[in-house]
């Protein structure tokens, strides 16, 4: 079973694994910013039931990886973005390792789609590839991120927990939501998964200027049409969105966005938009219908 990978700088990662017996594919589970891989649970019983392992990492600056309340939302002093990618891959070698015949379908969520379709891009573990609330580039507001981020690392340290940057990234998505009960209804319109959020203290902390840094930083590169042409002209995709994700774009707009430069080098990519749903589609009202859609592609790609 794994459960923890040294990485080369010295790091331990936190796994989780939900096994079964003979499994017909492993999804590698990439969550998304300020939460971690636990939160996966219902998801990955789901896709158990259905003869599918599923394993995944708390990544760099996040959950049981980070290890203490003062090292979540940091990732490294500098080149953060990289040690991300290179998590991926260590954890996928781990997983063919242990399930030797069976292919591997990459998840990520958020941020974590971020992350994982960069490792398509450099990586050639992957049978397929699966974006749930796909973060698009935001162009010249990520480019003034990112310059917003190196001047408060010149003054304040990578280190510094940016409010200033929280607010310019999420203060927004509550906008769209009517009558908001808390700080991040935008998540899902289940109020008990909202509620489950709020109180875990492992999810919805401030990030540092370090974080945000790397993370503008591999926004930029994975929208790349360089990059997007060196993934495997093959890999099957699957971009699923709610279409009242305020992260993935008024009506799916920028999920499509991603959906499109992917379909220019790819020849099969598929999006699925959920009415009314936000950004955790695994965590929605609906969420028995999106596990059995994701299930159903799954099949078909195998």
């Amino acid at each position: 079973m794994i459960d923890q990978l040294g990485t080369p700088d010295g790091v331990t990662l936190d796994v989780r694994q939900w096994p079964v017996a003979e499994p017909r594919a492993v999804i590698q589970v990439v969550h998304g910013m300020a939460e971690h891989v636990g939160r996966y649970d219902e998801f990955a019983q789901a896709m158990n039931a259905e003869g599918f392992a599923v394993v995944g990492h708390d990544q760099r600056g996040h959950g049981a990886t980070a290890g203490s309340a003062a090292e979540r939302g940091f990732i490294a002093e500098r080149e953060g973005w990289p040690l991300l990618v290179d998590d991926v891959d260590l954890v996928a070698r781990a997983i063919s390792r242990e399930y030797p015949d069976a292919p591997i379908i990459l998840l990520g969520h958020s941020m974590g789609t971020v992350v994982a379709r960069a490792a398509v891009q450099e990586q050639d573990h992957f049978a397929a590839l699966i974006c749930s609330g796909a973060v698009a580039d935001p162009g010249p507001a990520r480019r003034a991120g990112l310059a917003m981020a190196h001047a408060q690392i010149r003054l304040k340290g990578p280190r510094h927990r940016s409010m200033t940057l929280h607010r310019l990234s999420f203060g927004g998505y509550n906008k769209a939501v009517e009558h908001p009960r808390t700080a991040f209804d935008w998540l899902s319109r289940d109020h008990a998964s909202v509620d489950a959020y709020v109180a875990d203290e492992a999810c919805g902390w401030i990030a540092t200027a370090g974080f945000y840094r790397d993370l503008f930083v591999g926004l930029g590169r994975v929208n790349d049409p360089a990059r997007i042409r060196l993934i495997a002209r093959d890999l099957p995709v699957l971009f699923i969105s709610g279409d009242a994700d305020p992260v993935g774009g008024r009506f799916g707009g920028g999920v499509a966005a991603a959906a499109r430069a992917m379909r220019r080098r790819l020849d099969h990519v598929d999006v699925r938009l959920y009415a009314q749903a936000r950004h955790e589609l695994f965590h929605e009202l609906n969420r028995e219908e999106i596990f059995s859609d994701v299930l159903r592609w799954c099949d078909a790609v195998l």
